[in-house]
């Protein structure tokens, strides 16, 4: 998720841009374990243990404001649509891989 680039996919998360945010993740609670690109460009910072579909469980939230509370987001390397980045703890490198979503039925990360 770096703060330069586009939302397109070319080039990363662009650091004006807005993010579904788990508010685990924006308040500090858990660290950022998923980074989604959806096919319809929408992104997702999730803490990769909690349900992100719980009623109130996310926000929107500046991409940028992120990366400041959370630096290694913008080691995430670009992602084109319909991709996620993982990592299994915070300072272990991200992977990269094509992102489906469990329930088509719903359209939402982790459901």
């Amino acid at each position: 998720m770096a703060t330069t680039g586009t939302t397109d996919g070319t080039g990363g998360a662009g650091g004006t841009g807005g993010a579904i945010a788990q508010w685990t993740v924006v308040n500090g609670q858990l660290p950022a374990l998923a980074v989604i690109l959806t096919p319809d460009g929408t992104w997702w910072v999730l803490d990769g243990v909690n349900d992100p579909n719980e009623p109130g469980a996310c926000t929107v939230f500046a991409q940028s404001s992120l990366v400041e509370l959370d630096p290694s987001l913008a080691r995430v390397p670009g992602l084109s649509p319909g991709h996620a980045a993982y990592r299994d703890a915070p300072g272990q490198p991200w992977e990269v891989e094509p992102f489906a979503y469990e329930d088509d039925e719903d359209g939402e990360p982790g459901s």
